[in-house]
């Protein structure tokens, strides 16, 4: 049959209109002649109109009831209820380390940063497991504004501060070392618990009996924190702050002399050095010093200037050095050189068959600078792990060829002293170098700089340590004064000085003494006469770890029956 539609139909117009028996019938769409759904022989085919209809925004999926179909070029509008992805982009890359990160739905799991911000209040930021800038912020509802703590860590994820603020500040109250509780309270609040364990902290849900506003609003939260190794205790160095000098040097000028307890001034070459625990300022009592007084502008082959530590083999033990478990160090310390250039640091064992030489730069001259350096394990070598040198510890200021090393950064046979590189700092008298808050941790991670001259022990934590090594009867005066600090008789005897004596604290190994009174020494006062006396002292006829008992002298100089005055200095320096 022909079909002769319409030559200017209109939207929705029928052919043929109305229906004919046997024969399809046509719909036009707007654009073009299309069967009518349910025409035609057999019910088969149809058309469908287009939607003049505003597409509706995106919801919950749904097959739909409409019987218009949407036009190709048709938009949705946009969903006012969420945030545009130019917005969230911007936000995203205006946060370090938050690039394409969202937030996640209620019940999802969260693998990356979290920040929550809310008007004026603090944001909550919870770091993943892995060194970054984080704040911790714990809220509770009291009075009439949120109250917080916060705990912060630095770039390197290394625990800061702990802070209070607002009305009725929460009160902090620690427990022992690492698996420590942190019992966070508040006026009016339940309690919080902080348990620092392996490196995170885990804030620990309170009982949430009280529904009120008293109750903390804090939920069971993880965060980055510093591991504890990097406390003062854990550190490996001894008298690192250099606030401990028992024999009271001014200026060590010759080398071998101990310018402050456990740290020596080690050098040979025709410059004329003066060493010293110098005394500097707030945050920083003393330091390490080393002055030039005669320049060397040409290093020798053998020549060499440094500042030497030596640390007990008990104090490094953990290190499992020497083995294929052997743990790395990190050395974190201020210097203020005033020579621009680069620095060494040597590592060593106790023969000096294994040497280890990293370096760092003095930036600026005169400045305090903070560094550290990382070494590694050493997997092979022999390692004192008893009371003997563990290891030894160089700060390189000018090195000859003989004992640079052929490259930095790895273990060498051999002792070694300073890298390829090392800046002669001792080629003008005005060359200075300073060395302060010297920590020796074990493992990767180094405190931040603002907190590490809080971490170094307290003088009267690190005088202990250092009476292991060396004491003395008198410390105010330990070469004596008009009167000794100790007593003892001869009796029958006129090379023997009779008596027990203990010292203040268990020392390294039996020591060595030396008699002194007034400033002399193998000198002592008769108590009888007041009169000086010669006492070459030989040997005590018994010194261990704990005490010395009686003194012989080499010669019979004393009277018989007779009591006597004197000070000793026992020495068991490594």
């Amino acid at each position: 049959m022909h079909l002769d539609f319409p030559a200017t139909p209109t939207n929705g117009q029928l052919y043929p209109d109305p229906k004919v028996v046997d024969m399809p019938q046509y719909i036009y769409n707007g654009y073009a002649w299309v069967l009518k759904s349910g025409g035609g022989a057999g019910g088969g085919g149809g058309g469908v109109l287009p939607s003049d209809s505003i597409p509706i925004m995106d919801g919950i999926g749904a097959a739909g009831t409409f019987n218009n179909a949407s036009r190709g070029d048709h938009v949705h509008p946009s969903d006012t209820t969420k945030a545009n992805k130019s917005y969230v982009d911007s936000q995203d890359t205006a946060v370090t380390n938050l690039a394409n990160t969202k937030v996640a739905k209620t019940g999802d799991v969260m693998t990356g940063d979290l920040i929550v911000s809310s008007g004026n209040v603090t944001p909550l930021q919870v770091q993943r497991g892995v060194p970054g800038p984080a704040t911790l912020d714990i809220y509770a509802k009291g009075n009439s504004q949120p109250s917080y703590i916060r705990m912060g860590n630095d770039v390197n994820g290394l625990m800061q501060q702990f802070e209070c603020s607002g009305i009725g500040d929460f009160s902090v109250v620690p427990y022992g070392g690492p698996g420590n509780i942190f019992t966070v309270t508040k006026a009016g609040c339940v309690a919080n618990s902080l348990r620092v364990d392996q490196g995170k902290v885990t804030i620990i849900e309170p009982p949430q009996t009280d529904k009120s506003d008293r109750a903390a609003t804090t939920n069971f939260v993880k965060a980055w924190a510093a591991p504890f190794d990097v406390m003062a205790y854990s550190g490996m160095q001894m008298n690192g702050g250099f606030s401990v000098n028992q024999e009271g040097i001014i200026n060590a000028t010759t080398s071998g002399i101990y310018f402050a307890d456990g740290w020596s001034a080690a050098f040979q070459g025709t410059m004329g050095l003066a060493v010293s625990a110098a005394a500097w300022g707030s945050g920083t009592p003393y330091l390490a010093f080393m002055g030039v007084s005669v320049a060397q502008t040409t290093m020798n082959a053998t020549d060499f200037a440094s500042f030497l530590h030596s640390i007990e083999g008990y104090r490094v033990a953990r290190l499992g050095w020497g083995g294929s478990n052997a743990r790395p160090i990190t050395i974190a310390f201020n210097c203020c050189h005033n020579r621009v250039g680069t620095y060494s640091i040597s590592v060593r064992n106790s023969d000096a068959s294994r040497s280890y030489v990293c370096t760092y730069t003095q930036n600026v001259a005169g400045t305090f600078e903070y560094k550290t350096v990382t070494v590694p394990g050493c997997l092979d070598g022999q390692w004192n792990i008893s009371n003997g040198i563990g290891l030894q510890l160089m700060f390189g200021i000018a090195c000859g060829s003989t004992y640079t090393a052929s490259a930095p950064n790895t273990w060498l046979n051999g002792n070694y002293v300073c890298a390829p590189g090392q800046v002669n700092a001792v080629a003008a008298t005005g060359d200075q170098s300073r060395i302060a808050n010297v920590i020796i941790l074990p493992g990767t991670e180094a405190p931040p700089s603002n907190t590490l001259a809080s971490i170094v022990r307290p003088y009267t934590e690190e005088l202990l340590l250092c009476k292991r090594h060396w004491q003395a009867s008198n410390p105010a005066m330990p070469k004596g004064a008009g009167i000794g600090m100790l007593f003892g008789n001869s009796f029958t005897y006129s090379s023997v000085i009779f008596g027990s004596w203990q010292f203040a604290v268990p020392m390294r190994a039996p020591p060595t003494s030396s008699l002194w009174f007034n400033g002399v020494q193998n000198q002592v006062r008769s108590s009888f006469g007041g009169s000086a006396v010669s006492a070459p002292l030989s040997s005590a006829s018994l010194t261990t770890t704990e005490g010395i008992l009686n003194l012989g002298m080499a010669s019979s100089t004393l009277a018989l029956n007779q009591g006597y005055d004197f000070d000793i200095i026992w020495n068991a320096r490594i």
